[in-house]
């Protein structure tokens, strides 16, 4: 029988945009200002390194010089395109995915097909004791049957989703069905606490993707990211009577909606409509943000002896990416603003 814990009062939603993390800071920002902190944050890929720095750093000025300074302008400096990847093999990993209409056929090689690695070390954030918020990252342990690339999947479980939370999330969530049933991904949910995996590990873990950075390797397993549920809003809904989550734009049919497809066996697009039509407290509208700000990295084509390659790069020097990440504060608070205050004119 499954412990019955209290539940949270607020759960704010931080997915995705790993080029945009000061948006998920500055809208955690408008939610304090406006004396409606969330009490836990669940984090999914990009999401779930603002909730670790939520979690492990309560004070607001302390986050945002934390973000924007100078230990992480260097870890985004040190994103590089992995070695011997060309721009004809990167292109032609696209295109297998993009013309397969099957839904996780066969077994990914997800080593082969990421795009880059990280050559600085993670960043170091531990879980905190005492009162503040709670922070829950998603990933998703990969099973022996993921073991073969290449070889026809035959129904098998390749994923098994873990959330790596602090607080009551391990009582709330124990055996929590997935919301969204994607066919290579296993049903029900399992938990680790802070004593099972260290919060750096759990970032690390929940950063990884089935399209720019290989599995990682912690606790004796490999690991898929937060992208094998980037909008959790079941298990949101699950951990505290009030759901905050944003609404983005439409997930890309050329490059993430082939990923879902042939990885986890799932139909983003619709994924994404259902989400946007689940009830909600409140939903942030975070369109458009790509055209609005600048990310922290920057791809471009570069030459070299082998032929054209990707080239990553962060803002030209320090001074810059500070400026970089205060602008995504400042465009993350502003619109959390505007959504709190049309959510207090309607109620």
């Amino acid at each position: 029988m499954r412990e019955e814990r209290e539940r949270y009062k607020r759960c704010l939603v931080l997915a995705g945009g790993g080029g945009r993390l000061g948006v998920h800071l500055g809208t955690v920002a408008a939610a304090c200002e406006a004396g409606l902190a969330p009490d836990v944050l669940l984090g999914t890929c990009g999401g779930a390194l603002v909730a670790a720095l939520v979690h492990a750093e309560p004070d607001p000025a302390r986050q945002l010089a934390w973000l924007g300074g100078p230990a992480m302008y260097r870890f985004w400096n040190g994103v590089r395109a992995r070695p011997g990847l060309s721009l004809a093999k990167a292109l032609a990993a696209f295109a297998r995915r993009a013309l397969d209409p099957r839904a996780a056929a066969r077994v990914p090689d997800l080593d082969d097909d990421a795009l880059f690695e990280v050559a600085e070390g993670w960043p170091a954030l531990a879980w905190r004791d005492g009162a503040g918020i709670d922070a829950i990252l998603l990933g998703a342990r990969m099973t022996a049957a993921s073991a073969g690339p290449g070889e026809p999947r035959d129904d098998r479980v390749l994923f098994e989703p873990v959330a790596i939370g602090n607080g009551r999330s391990a009582a709330l969530l124990a055996d929590a069905p997935a919301g969204h049933g994607a066919l290579a991904v296993g049903r029900t949910l399992s938990t680790l606490g802070p004593t099972d995996l260290p919060l750096a590990d759990a970032v690390r873990i929940s950063l990884t993707d089935m399209i720019y950075l290989a599995p990682a390797a912690a606790a004796g397993a490999r690991w898929l990211g937060g992208a094998v549920d980037l909008m959790p809003v079941e298990l949101a809904a699950r951990l505290a009577d009030e759901v905050w989550i944003d609404r983005k734009d439409a997930i890309s049919r050329w490059t993430i909606a082939p990923a879902w497809r042939t990885v986890l066996g799932l139909d983003a697009r619709a994924r994404q409509r259902a989400v946007d039509a689940s009830p909600v407290a409140l939903r942030i509208d975070h369109r458009g943000l790509a055209r609005a700000l600048p990310s922290v990295l920057t791809r471009r084509l570069a030459l070299s002896a082998q032929g054209p390659r990707l080239d990553v790069h962060a803002a030209t020097d320090a001074a810059g990416y500070r400026r970089v990440i205060e602008a995504q504060f400042a465009e993350g608070r502003r619109r959390a603003r505007e959504a709190i205050a049309q959510a207090m004119m309607r109620a």
